[in-house]
């Protein structure tokens, strides 16, 4: 998550928890977990450079309006353990 922070664009495989919600924020470029898969995302980004910045923008306002401390010790104040949408992404894994 805190690669998100850097406002470089980040790729990912998908994970069980946090997949579904990063896939719906459109911060991340998923790939598949295959070295070939992997390259050919990274060249993808390489050559469309205003799309690597905007993937890298919108992964930084992800993770700012997310993960970001002041969101999480709002989260922790209030009770809650987790976002509500993570929360449901884990409710969908279970």
């Amino acid at each position: 998550m805190a690669a998100l922070a850097s406002g470089m664009p980040v790729i990912s495989t998908m994970g069980p928890l946090t997949g579904p919600l990063l896939r719906a924020s459109g911060a991340l470029a998923f790939t598949d977990f295959q070295p070939r898969a992997i390259r050919e995302t990274i060249d993808a980004l390489l050559a469309d450079k205003a799309a690597a910045r905007r993937l890298g923008a919108a992964g930084r306002h992800f993770y700012e309006n997310h993960f970001d401390i002041a969101v999480t010790l709002a989260i922790l104040s209030q009770g809650r353990l987790m976002l509500p949408s993570v929360g449901a992404a884990y409710a969908a894994t279970s």
